[in-house]
């Protein structure tokens, strides 16, 4: 049965994204009451996505290491960089706006990353 609603979701996922994003933009502070939910969803995604885990793929994971390497220094040192360098270029001398854009590319890679892997039923071991 969740495999079923899964494979639903996954199809649906563009339509959903940009759905949700609309919601939000259009709702949004209607609804912020309910932002203390936005924490627990992100750990039963990540927790349900975790399930299957176990020793043997974090054993095949450390014994080749590269590609876990390349994904920390593409999330935590280039996609930073990145936003530092653009906020720069758009909002030139605006500290605080830089700061919240650098913040806006960072905070959600991790999630992100998961959920995108594990749609595409990549190796969520090496997030």
């Amino acid at each position: 049965m969740l495999k079923v609603v899964n494979k639903l979701l996954i199809k649906a996922m563009p339509i959903l994204t940009p759905t949700a994003l609309l919601i939000g933009v259009l709702i949004g502070d209607k609804i912020t009451h309910l932002s203390f939910l936005i924490p627990w969803i992100f750990v039963v995604i990540t927790f349900i996505g975790n399930i299957g885990s176990n020793f043997k793929q974090l054993e095949v994971v450390i014994r080749r290491p590269f590609p876990f390497l390349v994904s920390l220094l593409v999330l935590h040192i280039v996609m930073p960089f990145l936003a530092w360098g653009v906020g720069h270029l758009v909002f030139h001398g605006d500290s605080l706006t830089i700061t919240g854009f650098i913040l806006a590319v960072v905070i959600p890679t991790g999630i992100t990353s998961f959920i995108w892997v594990t749609i595409h039923h990549g190796n969520i071991h090496l997030l």
